[in-house]
């Protein structure tokens, strides 16, 4: 579908880059007879020219000899018998240029020679191959004075229009407006620049020294039409860089590492601009350019007058840059076209959100400035391998190699500043050629394009937009497609004179995304579930469920609904099938050993509605540790917050398991089993949260709606690790104790504010909890209950205390143990008690100022514990070890005078990691609790809460 409005077609100025006139090298030569060899066989051909009047320096299409029947590298022109260039094209069309007659007496142009004789010579055999008797008729050129300088001005306005346009058109910084730049300073640099070889220089030393050169030099250029040319497209260009809207391009544009994202009205814009820019290049300036390129070699008169040699050397190699390498910084052609819709399935009457992108490319020259010269002279006609050089070619070589190497200096030194001054582009620093660059732009603009629907019942293009609708009361799957806009009537850029627009909307090339499905019906909901961690080779339910929403707005799940998997890294059985009564579809997902990541795509399909839903599931594959024995710990060693992992054993490797994004501090880091996740505590200014984070890097908040999670109360279900118990105020409310199935991201409430439990702890084989209820403030009980919340008792009778600090089941479940602090009389007092299970007899093990760090020891009856020194912050006595059936203890050695923040102990009872903070420095610490072998495991100074796991 394409829809025009009024007025469009030129809504935007033409920038047409400075490809102008080509060089002009003037071909003087003497007046001679025509020498003619007779092969005594063969009479010569008898030729004519294309055109057959002209001024000097007119380039002429030779007729009546066929290419193909000659050497290039061995044929000779003679005009009136000088010596002309000749070039043989790709198509086999024969040119010579007619060169400048000079009359050294009144120094201006042989008004003597008038028809013009021309013949052809085979050099290799001195063969005559054909003669045009009186074939040109020569006119004379009237003076110009002025017309040399009055093109360096022309050249100077094309420079300074550029300019502007980069300014404009390139977004900064980028590798475009790198090369963009570059070329401009090589520009700058042959157009004001004072040295020898720049055009200011060469103009002004030929009107002080040589006037009689210049004079020459401004005829010719004035009767080629050479000047007239250049200086139309200096007004255009002019006009073009003065209109060019700013704020129209002062977009949100952004440089990317391969390329440009710009809007598709840019895009075309600029592509469109590509189109014209080659048309002109091919019907305009490369005709002109070579007629001019063939007289280069300055055959006659002035072979050796060097500053003939370097002004037009100078406009070669403008030619040749602005050319070549300018037109290659813009997008040429489309390599891909895409369709995508934000959601497979619309309503009846609904439109589409779609997204089309495209992806463009320039078309970078296969030369690159090192090819400079030789390009330039094989434009010349003098790509050949001259058995004797004509008079002046060597002349004329060495100035294009002087000009060259000054002008690629120039470009040499801006390419490399620009590099320096944006290092964040990465961008080369060495100039050679241009190298593939790409833009991408999304589509908003719906001239520029032509919609289609191969189902006009079920999907119609929305009026002067870029999408679809569905329409009437059809439902199924309903085709479109796109393609840019084929037509010239989008045509962004005004028509340049003389050069028709016959391209479509990007150019010359349509592109197109293909063949699309979007079903329309009522929306299909698809809800599949399955746990964000799983372990590898581990069969886990995947829930499918389809349905519908009803008129009250509830979703209902319906059966029939059939459902496929395609699964990614893994394995689903069964793979397909439909929804039961309850509108589910139930099958077991399994990931493979060798797997990060297990997706499954889950595509659901209503035959009777026609409806259609994709969706996919992704879970990330935890893979067991090598290592069966770790210590996690917080760190900030590499600059940001993190947590890494180290064998207390073999403290080499030291491994970065996850990243943390908050600086909120992190803390009561705990393992998991088999080493699956871990969990975290994080502090902010609305309280603390809860965290869950796997060893794979991906972290989970689980804790949004509660305000305050107790850090000492966090445990993870030793026969489960999917599931975690741990106790939290409500944002509104009291405390609660929780079960968090980590998988499913469900949430149970074990223990409600009813009570005010807190501190709760599993039994070591997971079939009771035992926690503390706060009766009062200065009151509390401890309470025991099935580990399902069921079967609720207390332990112990009600007693006198502030708050409780810690509770721990002893090892073989025996006992429960806390320690909970009194006050009175102005101060507080530690308590650490057992109380056997069942019954609640009281065993009190010490009591002291400060009492802290509990543990209960693997394997055995014994308890290690802190005793911190009043108002020390922190710092304590010793860590201590007691036994539950003796009231003895002894000191942990190296642990006194320290100031442990977390504390662990390792799976069979045989050792105690711990962190010490002095002065602001942390490190992690192991002591062997048999030997009393103290050994440092961490020397950052950034490392704390340590947590030990076994595999």
């Amino acid at each position: 579908m394409k829809t025009t409005a009024p007025g469009y077609v030129t809504r935007f100025s033409i920038f047409v880059p400075a490809i102008l006139s080509a060089l002009l090298i003037i071909v003087l030569g003497c007046s001679k007879n025509p020498v003619r060899h007779d092969d005594g066989g063969n009479a010569p051909l008898t030729i004519t020219v294309t055109p057959s009047s002209g001024p000097p320096a007119t380039s002429v299409v030779v007729s009546g000899i066929n290419a193909q029947s000659i050497d290039p590298t061995a044929t000779t022109a003679l005009v009136d018998g000088v010596l002309a260039p000749l070039f043989v094209g790709d198509s086999g069309t024969i040119r010579i240029t007619i060169p400048v007659f000079y009359d050294s007496t009144t120094m201006w142009f042989d008004s003597s020679k008038s028809s013009l004789s021309v013949v052809l010579v085979d050099t290799s055999a001195t063969d005559t191959l054909a003669v045009g008797d009186g074939i040109f008729q020569l006119t004379m050129p009237t003076a110009a004075p002025g017309t040399t300088g009055k093109m360096m001005s022309d050249w100077r306005r094309i420079d300074s229009s550029l300019h502007m346009i980069s300014q404009t058109l390139f977004v900064t910084p980028s590798e475009e407006q790198q090369f963009i730049t570059s070329l401009l300073a090589g520009m700058d640099s042959l157009l004001y620049g004072a040295d020898s070889l720049s055009f200011p220089s060469v103009l002004a030393s030929l009107g002080v020294d040589q006037p009689e050169i210049l004079s020459i030099l401004d005829a010719v250029y004035s009767a080629s039409g050479v000047y007239e040319q250049s200086h139309v497209i200096a007004d255009y260009l002019s006009l073009v860089a003065d209109s060019i809207p700013s704020a129209r391009y002062s977009r949100n544009g952004e440089a990317l590492a391969q390329g440009t994202v710009l809007t598709d009205e840019d895009l075309a814009w600029r592509m469109q601009l590509y189109v014209v820019v080659k048309e002109f290049g091919n019907t305009v300036v490369t005709p002109t350019a070579q007629t001019y390129g063939y007289v280069t070699g300055a055959f006659g008169l002035f072979y050796n007058i060097p500053l003939v040699a370097i002004s037009n050397a100078i406009l070669s190699v403008i030619d040749f840059v602005v050319n070549k390498f300018v037109v290659a910084l813009f997008p040429a052609t489309l390599d891909s076209m895409t369709l995508s819709f934000a959601a497979d399935t619309i309503d009846l009457n609904e439109a589409a959100s779609t997204t089309i992108m495209l992806y463009a490319r320039n078309n970078p020259p296969p030369i690159g400035l090192n090819d400079l010269v030789g390009q330039l002279l094989n434009a010349m006609g003098f790509a050949n391998t001259f058995v004797q050089p004509p008079p002046g070619y060597s002349e004329l070589k060495n100035k294009l190699l002087d000009v060259a190497e000054f002008v690629t200096s120039s470009m040499q030194s801006a390419f490399s500043s620009y590099a320096e001054a944006n290092p964040q582009l990465n961008l080369d620093i060495t100039i050679t050629s241009l190298p593939t660059m790409f833009w991408q732009a999304q589509a908003a603009d719906y001239h520029l394009y032509d919609l289609s629907t191969s189902t006009p019942d079920i999907l119609e293009v929305v009026s002067q937009q870029v999408n679809w609708k569905a329409v009437g009361t059809a439902t199924g799957e309903g085709k479109v497609s796109a393609i840019t806009y084929p037509g010239s009537d989008a045509m962004l850029i005004p028509e340049f004179p003389g050069v028709p627009y016959a391209a479509g909307a990007f150019g010359e090339a349509v592109a197109g995304t293909g063949v699309h499905s979007l079903w329309v019906g009522a929306d299909l909901i698809l809800v599949a579930t399955l746990p964000e961690l799983v372990k590898p080779d581990t069969g886990y339910t995947l829930i499918t469920q389809a349905g519908y929403l009803n008129q009250a707005g509830d979703t209902v799940f319906e059966e029939g609904i059939q459902i496929t998997l395609t699964p990614f890294g893994g394995t689903t059985s069964p793979m397909s099938g439909f929804t039961n009564v309850n509108g589910q579809f139930v099958s077991t997902a399994k990931a493979d050993t060798t797997a990060d990541t297990l997706r499954i795509i889950v595509d659901a399909h209503d035959a009777a509605l026609s409806t259609h839903k994709v969706d996919t599931v992704i879970a990330s594959v935890i893979q067991p540790p090598n290592d069966s024995s770790v210590i996690a710990f917080v760190s900030q060693r590499d600059g940001a917050n993190g947590f890494w992992t180290v064998n207390p054993y073999d403290t080499t490797t030291v491994t970065k398991i996850a990243a943390l994004s908050t600086n909120d501090g992190p803390r009561a880091l705990r393992w998991a089993p088999g080493q699956m996740a871990f969990s975290y505590v994080t502090s902010g200014f609305s309280g603390t949260e809860l965290w869950v984070g796997a060893r794979n890097g991906s972290k989970k908040r689980i804790t949004g709606d509660l305000q305050f999670v107790d850090s000492r109360g966090i445990q993870w279900a030793t026969s489960d690790s999917s599931r975690m118990i741990f106790s939290a105020w409500m944002k509104s409310g009291g405390p609660r104790v929780f079960v968090q199935d980590y998988f499913s991201n469900t949430r149970d409430t074990l223990f409600d504010a009813s009570l005010s439990p807190y501190l709760a702890r599993l039994s070591p084989d997971a079939q009771q909890i035992a926690f503390v209820n706060g009766i009062s403030d200065s009151t509390l009980e401890i309470m025991t209950a099935n580990s399902d919340g069921s079967g609720l008792a207390t332990l112990t009778g009600p007693f006198a205390a502030s708050y409780a600090d810690a509770l721990e089941w002893s090892s073989d479940g025996a006992n429960v143990v806390v320690i909970y602090v009194s006050t009175g009389g102005g101060s507080s007092s530690g308590h650490l008690v057992s109380y056997s299970v069942p019954g609640g007899v009281k065993n009190t093990v010490r009591t002291g100022p400060v009492i802290f760090n509990l543990h209960a020891v693997p394997g055995s009856r014994d308890i290690v514990y802190s005793i911190g020194q009043t108002g020390s912050g922190g710092v304590v006595d010793a860590m201590y070890k007691s036994s539950l059936d003796n009231p003895a203890f002894q000191v942990i050695p190296g642990t006194q005078n320290i100031n442990p923040r977390g504390v662990d102990i390792s799976g069979d009872g045989t050792a105690i990691c711990f962190d010490d903070w002095i002065s602001g420095s942390s490190d992690i610490y192991i002591i062997d609790l048999g030997t009393g072998v103290k050994s440092q495991i961490t020397a950052d100074g950034k490392s704390s809460y340590p947590t030990w796991s076994e595999w």
